[in-house]
């Protein structure tokens, strides 16, 4: 388990439109953990939890617009962070399956139950929840994006 603010992620995302910019925001916050893995030293797992990160910022923009269809609800943005979050932890728990001999399938359960937990919920939904009515009013949403448009 460890602590990564997947909320400043989850904020762009929400705010913006899906498509493209859900897609960037993805491959914005894998290539900033591939820089990170670098300099923190490469394993034979990160390839895979590159993906998982594509995977899981994409399934949060997904619910959030596409299935929800409204960035600002708040049981939304807790849903949809918890199964974006669940997406890239799920990921990188096949790949330690994968890559280390000697776990086992109950820590790999655990640590994707442990990352869905601190990247989904306590760095994720919980600061989304609290800071997203504060920067939508800054950024031009999808909503706003359809008022203007009119």
């Amino acid at each position: 388990m460890d602590l990564k603010p997947f909320f400043l992620v989850y904020l762009l995302v929400a705010v913006c439109r899906f498509g493209f910019p859900t897609l960037s925001a993805g491959l914005g916050a894998a290539v900033g953990e591939g820089v990170l893995d670098v300099f923190e030293g490469y394993e034979l797992d990160d390839p895979i939890g590159f993906i998982g990160y594509v995977v899981g910022f994409t399934v949060f923009g997904w619910y959030l617009h596409r299935v929800a269809g409204d960035p600002s609800d708040g049981r939304a943005q807790v849903v949809a962070a918890v199964l974006g979050a669940f997406a890239q932890a799920f990921a990188e728990g096949v790949a330690f399956l994968a890559i280390d001999a000697d776990a086992g399938v109950t820590a790999a359960a655990v640590s994707v139950g442990g990352n869905t937990v601190t990247h989904g919920v306590v760095l994720g939904a919980i600061p989304l929840v609290l800071l997203y009515p504060t920067v939508a009013g800054y950024v031009g949403t999808e909503a706003n994006d359809r008022s203007t448009a009119d």
